[in-house]
This record gives structure tokens, sequence and C-alpha cells, in this order.
């Protein structure tokens, strides 16, 4: 029964984040290139699978770039952001990863 109910959640989300996202979308006269900011939290992951299903519906269209980056913070945040990009291509999702302290001051 959980996974049931699980599925009927999910369903829902996916269904109003692509009524929202076209809503958006549809307003604009031209082919659409959008920038994800992915920290491999659970949030932007999800945010990274919403898009990459939206955008499998919708013939191609928008394009979305993954964006992660290798903030040099903890010790391990190259291997963070590796494995952020190995499951972002997974997910089919093409990511750039920049970074290895590209935000020291």
């Amino acid at each position: 029964m959980l996974r049931l109910a699980t599925l009927s959640v999910t369903n829902a989300i996916e269904a109003e984040f692509s009524r929202c996202f076209t809503v958006l979308w549809t307003k604009l006269d031209r082919p659409l290139q959008i920038g994800l900011a992915i920290s491999g939290g659970v949030d932007s992951m999800a945010l990274a699978g919403l898009c990459n299903q939206y955008k499998s519906v919708q013939n191609g269209q928008p394009q979305f770039t993954a964006f992660v980056i290798d903030h040099d913070i903890r010790q391990n945040s190259a291997a963070e952001a590796a494995a952020t990009a190995q499951e972002l291509q997974r997910l089919g999702n093409s990511p750039n990863v920049t970074g290895s302290g590209s935000l020291d001051s």
C-alpha cells in the first residue's frame, strides 16, 4: 500500500511540474536552454530528474544543462562532484563539472 501511495504522490508531483513548466515555457517564442545548478543533494537531483523527464516527453526541448561545482571546501569535494556528474549522466543529462577550488577567496 505504501508503494502505491508513493507512486501516486510521485505522479502528482511530475504532473504539476509539467503543467507549471509548460505554462512558463510556452510563453517564449524560441528554443530554450536552461542551466541547472546541481549539488548532488536530493532536491537538486530530483529537479534534474524532473527536467530530464519533461524533456523526454517534449521532443527534446527545452535543453537542460547541469552544472556541478567542485568547490574544494570539503576534503572529498572532487569525489562528490564526480559522483554527482556520473549520476546525472545515468539520468540522461550531460553535466559540466567546474571548480577544484574555483570559489577560493
